[in-house]
């Protein structure tokens, strides 16, 4: 996304999906589906959903961490060599200030 390639346009806050200790979680306990809602930041028809991550590597310092997460949607990190993971969704509309679920 930082390097605003193709016609695009982001339609909601970032959602946290997932959150999980390694060396710790159940995988058994992750659920393979899940639906969310997002907070519109702008109108729209939302057709893709994009996710990072950001692993957090010390107990006693947060500030350090390891991501992928776009810059230009969140600037406490630098930019990594990764990009984002990207899928298509059934076209959705997002309208600003409302709250729309996602699958």
């Amino acid at each position: 996304l930082d390097k605003r390639e193709g016609d695009f346009k982001v339609l909601t806050d970032p959602v946290e999906l997932l959150s999980l200790r390694l060396g710790e979680a159940d995988v058994d306990a992750i659920p393979s589906r899940a639906s969310f809602n997002f907070k519109g930041t702008n109108s729209g028809t939302a057709n893709m959903v994009v996710w990072w991550f950001e692993a957090q590597l010390s107990e006693t310092d947060p500030s350090v961490v390891l991501t992928n997460a776009p810059t230009f949607l969140d600037g406490r990190h630098a930019a990594t060599c990764w990009g984002q993971a990207a899928a298509e969704i059934a076209h959705t509309q997002v309208l600003k200030g409302e709250s729309t679920e996602i699958l």
